[in-house]
């Protein structure tokens, strides 16, 4: 009976050992995958933010842009008014 304990302790151990050792393999995989699925997460996160400020940078440009043309356009609209009273003044004469 006792050669019979001494090889079931011995299994118990061994069986532990390895279940041990592969839990901490299954472990370290998936830190490793986490790490690489974040690291991935992250560029794709930096490229988003890049992005957003080009287009911030869009925005503000054609907003500049809009408020010079509004200024052009008014400079227009008076200068066709002044071209619309000359013209009008030489039908009268």
């Amino acid at each position: 009976m006792t050669v019979a304990i001494v090889i079931s302790i011995i299994s118990l151990i061994i069986t532990t050992y390895f279940a041990y050792k592969n839990s901490n393999r299954q472990d370290n995989e998936t830190t490793e995958e986490k790490v690489k699925v974040q690291a991935i997460i992250n560029v794709k996160l930096d490229t988003i933010a890049t992005d957003v400020r080009d287009i911030k940078y869009d925005i503000s440009e054609t907003k500049r842009q809009v408020q010079e043309h509004d200024k052009a356009i008014a400079l227009l609209n008076s200068s066709l008014k002044s071209l619309h009273h000359r013209l009008d003044e030489r039908k009268e004469e």
